[in-house]
């Protein structure tokens, strides 16, 4: 796979941006060709589903900007750790399909979908039209812009009266309808290491469904799968 790199950063209770780019230093990247968005909201806003909608359609704006010759944009949030050799195991395997077919990929494996049983295979997520979380993707570039069109920072909440709808609901959705697959990589090689949702305005612990429990640890070596 051919992509390049950008991080995703917000405000936090406790900021991990350095911590996360020392993680990807350590794993293969050069600190120069990491894009470094800022996600925070317009002053005078507190941080939200709604702004965290809009800085990723920001964020894929710049980069279709910036696209030349690569196949996806590598997207990580700014509260994560990962493995050892993350980037040279990525760049070596192919897409799990025909590119054209896929939205998007994670070497990211929330709780949530770690029970697809076997290891070191990517797997197609059939299930659901949302996803958990949004702390590392692989988009193709038509994913981008699908997401740069239809993301809507106003779009209400399915459940909650006057809340917005989460920008991973939005994907999931939008991805769905366009007959899109999305692939998620187990083991997980990035763990989410943030308060759950702390980044869009909800500080509270919401449980194990944000990270990763495949997760081998930050001295495993990617470049020993297959």
């Amino acid at each position: 796979m051919k992509f390049s790199t950008a991080i995703l950063t917000a405000p936090r209770p406790n900021c991990l941006l350095g911590q996360t780019i020392d993680s990807l230093v350590e794993a293969g990247w050069s600190a120069s060709e990491l894009v470094i968005h800022d996600g925070s909201p317009p002053l005078g806003h507190t941080p939200s589903p709604k702004w965290c909608t809009e800085a990723y359609r920001t964020l894929f704006r710049g980069a279709l900007d910036r696209w030349t010759d690569e196949e996806g944009l590598l997207v990580f949030e700014d509260d994560v750790a990962v493995c050892l050799g993350l980037k040279e195991y990525l760049e070596r395997i192919p897409w799990p399909e025909d590119i054209r077919g896929i939205a998007m990929v994670t070497p990211y494996c929330p709780t949530a979908y770690s029970n697809y049983g076997d290891f070191d295979k990517w797997h197609r997520e059939d299930q659901r039209d949302t996803i958990a979380g949004t702390q590392s993707f692989i988009y193709t570039r038509r994913a981008v812009e699908m997401f740069v069109r239809q993301l809507d920072p106003d779009m209400p909440h399915e459940f909650h009266k006057d809340a917005y709808a989460g920008v991973d609901v939005q994907m999931g959705q939008i991805a769905k309808r366009a007959n899109m697959h999305i692939w998620y990589h187990i083991p997980s090689l990035v763990q989410h290491v943030g308060i759950c949702n702390s980044a869009v305005g909800f500080t509270t612990d919401l449980g194990t469904i944000y990270s990763a429990e495949t997760f081998p640890g930050t001295r495993f070596d990617a470049r020993g799968l297959s």
